[in-house]
């Protein structure tokens, strides 16, 4: 059987989704079930089997955690099992020629080896970064050595991949890197001795700095991570000459805060106090119906923190951390150049936050998107990449005292 170049690229795809999904299938107790995409299911092909071979050929070959094919079971699936069958998208019947061509295997092999080629890790390499209080984070890292830096702060307890967008964007022109969140990923020694409060989180970044001998940087916080760079502007003044804070949850100051960041704040709250307290809240997210997060295409990203006990107890204290964060005092210490993006329509981190941030602060130019949710950001679509460029290289070199606001 010939088999065409759409059909290899559709196995390509497959393999490359199976690296996406694999941070959060990692996290789970045991192998993951996958289904057919919904509207292929009833029009299984009667040898469909043949595509767990697949996927256990191409687990082994990119050394992602081994998957199970159950297409009889998707209704039973949990939260976690329903995002990684969304994200692999799998039709049975564009797989159907490599189970039944003599070449199937070597062309499996093919696609998962360029797979990896193309990969997060491939284009911004892993680095096991040591802290001042001996916490190893990794820290993901590309673009021109020796050109201005940019440091991405990214939302608490998110998967570096999640970044992928904008980290490729400043790769273009700037060595970029983030860093993923002390005591989520990896192997955590330290565990219950950790320290989980957002001062050290901000510590975190500058020790990605020092590790890559940064001398100066842009910061780039997201979400959460507006307040880990706040904190580090604040601490570094010499060495962070540039500022960005995008949708922040500055949810400890004394401003409106939307109904998901009050929900959160009870979340945290409670998962933090115990892993019993945050085992028996991380049942609820194992039935899609317990879950009522935002919906959206990096669902099984963002799930990430919530796939197990462990990690949901750990990450109701760090997140707990930041979003308790009263960073007022701070903000004055930070003389920055600083941009604060928000939109009027962001349901997860109220706008008004980002506003009072902007106002306190000595040197805030304040961004008002008109329209434009939470996860958006992360799309990194040219508006966006051009507000935030076109900041950056203008203040790489001042540090005059501006305030103004845009809408657009």
């Amino acid at each position: 059987m010939t088999i065409s170049s759409a059909q290899q690229q559709t196995l390509l795809q497959l393999a490359e989704r199976l690296l996406d999904v694999s941070p959060l299938a990692r996290a789970l107790s045991g192998p993951a079930r996958v289904a057919a995409v919904a509207d292929v299911v009833s029009a299984l092909p009667a040898d469909a089997s043949g595509v767990g071979e697949i996927l256990e050929r191409m687990a082994h070959r990119l050394g992602t955690p081994p998957l199970e094919w159950r297409p009889a079971e998707a209704d039973k699936f949990t939260t976690f099992e329903q995002a990684i069958s969304e994200h692999l998208a799998i039709d049975p019947t564009t797989l159907q020629p490599f189970v039944s061509s003599g070449s199937g295997a070597r062309l499996v092999d093919s696609a998962s080896d360029e797979a990896r080629r193309n990969s997060f890790a491939s284009a911004f390499p892993p680095h096991d970064v040591r802290t001042p209080d001996g916490v190893i984070v990794r820290s993901y890292a590309g673009g021109p050595q020796g050109a201005p830096a940019v440091i991405l702060a990214a939302p608490c307890g998110m998967p570096a991949p999640l970044s992928t967008e904008w980290l490729t964007f400043f790769a273009q022109n700037f060595f970029v890197a983030t860093w993923e969140t002390r005591g989520l990923f990896g192997d955590v020694q330290n565990g219950e001795d950790m320290a989980y409060d957002w001062p050290t989180q901000s510590q975190d970044l500058v020790a990605v700095m020092d590790y890559f001998d940064l001398r100066h940087a842009h910061v780039m916080g997201v979400c959460g991570g507006a307040v880990v760079a706040a904190a580090a502007a604040a601490q570094q003044p010499e060495r962070i000459t540039s500022v960005s804070l995008w949708h922040g949850d500055f949810c400890g100051l004394s401003c409106d805060r939307t109904v998901h960041q009050k929900r959160m704040a009870e979340l945290m709250a409670f998962a933090g106090q115990s892993k019993s307290a945050a085992g028996s809240v991380q049942k609820l997210f194992q039935h899609p119906s317990g879950f009522s997060g935002q919906k959206h295409k990096t669902n099984y990203l963002t799930l990430y923190p919530y796939a197990s006990a462990e990690l949901l107890h750990a990450y109701g204290r760090l997140n707990g951390a930041i979003m308790n964060a009263n960073i007022t005092k701070l903000l004055k210490n930070i003389s920055q150049p600083t941009l604060v993006v928000t939109s009027d329509d962001d349901e997860t981190a109220h706008p008004d936050g980002s506003r009072y941030v902007a106002d306190q602060l000595a040197c805030a130019t304040l961004h008002v998107r008109r329209s434009g949710d939470h996860l958006s950001v992360f799309d990194a679509g040219p508006p966006l990449t051009d507000l935030v460029l076109n900041f950056v290289l203008s203040h790489q070199d001042e540090r005059r005292p501006r305030r103004q606001t845009s809408i657009n």
